[in-house]
């Protein structure tokens, strides 16, 4: 007969003070400050262990015991009525971790200097945490010590500055393939859904620019579901010096609009989406304006085939990206028959257009 396996116990009861500093965490800029975010359910939470983003792990003990393996390398206790305070959704999981993590503000490693190799980095490097593979900047690993504070303190002032997570982008060729950028995007959910559809395939960055949601938000981490561990992540670009850089990386710009005059089956049919592309996405409500759209080479719709008026952002987000990343598999010297979609399996249908909300 199966012993019923025992619950993990907590290293100890999380203190007045950490509960406190991760409390302050919720406001945008304690987040700012510090250079620390909070990762909330078993998604987030494995991602951010993984990566040795973890300062401190808080659960309840019923979380704990139904994530044994998230809480294994020890967790402060929380009480469920303190952990209902400190978490963002209306039913919280009881996992929450304080992570430092910071994004980046310099579009610079998006283009390798003139003269010099692209650089070799590793997009999950931990700034500082409990990462088992290296420690801050890939330096030696972190010793787990459930017991030490986070480092700095998660609500100083003082201590180390924030770091970014990454020191450049290095891909196949040299340089990135496939970039997504999010003009004004406002809605935490769709940026998070867009960074997590921007993981699945396989893209080398994500930009979002000034008036865009703050991509710390704890939704915009819930929504990524780790993925914002995963790759790099500039926020507060100029729109148009963001695309002065990617074309200088080599990147066709292409603006994603349910009005554009090329149709997205199209480009890839023609090889359009072979090379190197950076998906330009614009507002939930408005879109992309036209000034935004003259920085493009090319703006692009997704066709419906059916009898819906739009699609959702994250959802155009998500065709676009996968079907770049398909003909970039596929390479640019297999072209798709005609009357084919990138599956080969359905007809191009109606050339209405397919508008984002």
């Amino acid at each position: 007969m199966t012993r019923p396996r025992p619950d993990p116990e907590p290293t100890g009861p999380a203190s007045a003070g950490l509960i406190r500093s991760a409390r302050g965490l919720r406001q945008a800029k304690q987040r700012a400050v510090s250079g620390r975010l909070l990762a909330e359910g078993p998604p987030a939470v494995r991602e951010a262990l993984a990566g040795g983003w973890v300062e401190a792990l808080l659960a309840t003990r019923e979380a704990a015991g139904r994530d044994p393996e998230l809480v294994a390398r020890g967790w402060w206790e929380v009480d469920p009525a303190v952990m209902a305070q400190l978490a963002d959704t209306a039913t919280p999981s009881g996992l929450l971790a304080v992570c430092r993590w910071a994004p980046l503000t310099d579009l610079s490693s998006l283009v390798p200097r003139t003269g010099e190799p692209s650089p070799d980095v590793n997009p999950s490097v931990p700034v500082a945490g409990l990462g088992p593979a290296a420690g801050p900047q890939g330096g030696p690993p972190v010793a787990y010590d459930p017991l030490a504070p986070p480092a700095g303190g998660v609500s100083s002032n003082g201590g180390d500055p924030p770091v970014s997570p990454v020191g450049g982008i290095s891909a196949a060729g040299g340089g990135p393939r496939l970039v997504v950028v999010c003009a004004r995007v406002r809605d935490p959910g769709n940026l998070g859904a867009i960074i997590r559809c921007a993981d699945a395939a396989g893209a080398d960055a994500v930009v979002v620019t000034a008036a865009s949601v703050d991509v710390t938000n704890p939704k915009t981490v819930r929504a990524s579901a780790g993925s914002l561990f995963h790759l790099p992540i500039h926020v507060g670009a100029d729109l148009s010096r963001t695309a002065a850089r990617l074309r200088a990386a080599g990147l066709t710009l292409l603006a994603a609009d349910g009005h554009g005059p090329t149709a997205l089956d199209e480009l890839d049919r023609g090889g359009g989406l072979s090379r190197p592309v950076a998906w330009l996405l614009g507002n939930e409500a408005w879109g992309l304006p036209a000034a935004d759209q003259e920085l493009a080479d090319q703006v692009v719709r997704i066709p419906l085939w059916g009898r819906a008026e739009s699609l959702n952002l994250a959802c155009a987000a998500a065709i676009c990206l996968y079907t770049s990343a398909a003909a970039q598999r596929r390479g640019p010297d297999v072209a798709l028959e005609p009357g084919a979609d990138a599956a080969g399996s359905r007809p191009p249908g109606l050339s209405g257009c397919g508008g984002l909300d």
